[in-house]
């Protein structure tokens, strides 16, 4: 009786050093909670070509701590799939246009442009997924702006807890967990893709957008020679997509999934004169594996290149 209570003991302290290895490799990345929500507190207004970094010393929210203030720099406490999103509101006869770095290297731009103007004003946006390691640094810059009104910038993770269980608990979660390993549910997938060059065409063409160059492609599921995102398994995506436009022209577009229209986003500035926006559009979505999602053009004569338009999808949770 005493060597099989022994025996049950040793195989509990190993399954739960089991379970505990295998939750690290599913959860790691998914179960620490972090976000943030940073605004500016007043204007900032310099030179138009001056590239500085952006602080923001207003803190809406700061769970862990990991963005501060007085350098406007976030580091992330783990690695994993970040999302980042930045709104600028700049003032007529201004500009402020930005990028998103991680360890000085730019992920994203966002151009705010209204120097034509003389009584508009309105957000521009920016939305960027990436993944960082422990202690990559994330920051704004200013690329060419001399008027900043108000900026904000949030970053949400989501986090689970497990529990310690007796010996055939642990025996069922482990088996549930190695057979999630194996069959990939904790795969990443996430994709960010710009225009390497401008778009141009008369505005009544309906075309696909094909999104050139890359900035991340994990497993390689978006094909920058077709525009298309194939998912590779089940579960609920967001996608984004920014475009920048010139003045005195348009570029309506909508995200389409398996030929269907699944959200518009409109980009007209056929009445201004000499200023440059973005528009924005992000749709959650619950894809099937093999569905396709794309961008296209439902009426438009010009889409900028250079990296400021761009099309960015993440997986949120495989189902």
């Amino acid at each position: 009786m005493e060597s099989k209570f022994q025996g049950l003991s040793q195989e509990m302290n190993a399954l739960k050093q089991e379970n505990a290895a295998l939750k690290s490799e599913v959860l790691s990345e998914i179960t620490t909670l972090v976000y943030f929500s940073a605004f500016r507190i007043s204007p900032l207004a310099y030179s138009s070509y001056t590239h500085a970094d952006v602080v923001y010393d207003g803190v809406r929210s700061n769970y862990k701590n990991c963005y501060n203030p007085t350098t406007g720099r976030f580091i992330a406490p783990i690695k994993g799939l970040y999302v980042f999103t930045w709104e600028i509101v700049t003032a007529p006869g201004k500009l402020f246009d930005t990028e998103l770095l991680v360890n000085g290297e730019r992920v994203m731009l966002n151009s705010c442009n209204y120097n034509a103007l003389h009584s508009a004003q309105s957000p521009c946006t920016g939305v960027a997924p990436t993944h960082l390691d422990s202690g990559d640094i994330v920051h704004i810059r200013a690329t060419t702006g001399n008027y900043l009104e108000e900026q904000r910038l949030n970053q949400m993770e989501s986090q689970i807890q497990g529990l310690s269980q007796e010996v055939n608990t642990l025996k069922q979660e482990n088996t549930a967990l190695k057979a999630q390993v194996s069959s990939g549910n904790t795969t990443l997938v996430y994709f960010s893709a710009y225009r390497t060059n401008d778009l141009n065409f008369p505005s009544t063409t309906s075309a696909d957008v094909v999104y050139d160059g890359v900035r991340s492609n994990h497993h390689n599921c978006y094909d920058a020679t077709t525009g298309l995102f194939t998912a590779p398994v089940k579960g609920l995506y967001v996608f984004t997509w920014e475009s920048l436009t010139a003045a005195a022209k348009i570029f309506d577009s909508e995200l389409m999934v398996n030929g269907v229209v699944m959200m518009l986003n409109n980009c007209n500035f056929l009445s201004t004169q000499g200023a440059y926006s973005s528009c924005t559009g992000v749709a959650p979505t619950h894809l099937e594996p093999g569905d396709i999602a794309h961008i296209r053009a439902t009426s438009g004569n010009h889409l900028h290149g250079g990296g400021w338009s761009s099309f960015s999808g993440w997986l949120v949770h495989r189902t």
